[in-house]
């Protein structure tokens, strides 16, 4: 979150807000881990070559629960 906050009131939709992320995301990726010495986005290359793929859907639905819907107030933010 705190990524965010020089973007405060700088977006005015959903899909702006997506955008800020996704650039942030990058920006993040590419940096130099002080614990690694590496940018994760290169560990991320290097390792996903032995990733497995995703189970199929029907196999997924049985790890994934129903979410419910709650409004929550801003003073919770806090």
């Amino acid at each position: 979150m705190s990524w965010l906050i020089p973007y405060n009131h700088e977006f005015k939709n959903e899909q702006e807000l997506i955008k800020i992320i996704e650039e942030i995301n990058l920006k993040v990726n590419k940096q130099i881990n002080s614990s690694t010495g590496v940018a994760p986005i290169m560990l991320f290359n290097k390792e996903k070559e032995y990733l497995k793929p995703l189970p199929n859907e029907e196999i997924l639905k049985h790890y994934l629960k129903d979410t419910i819907r709650v409004k929550v107030s801003n003073s919770s933010f806090f």
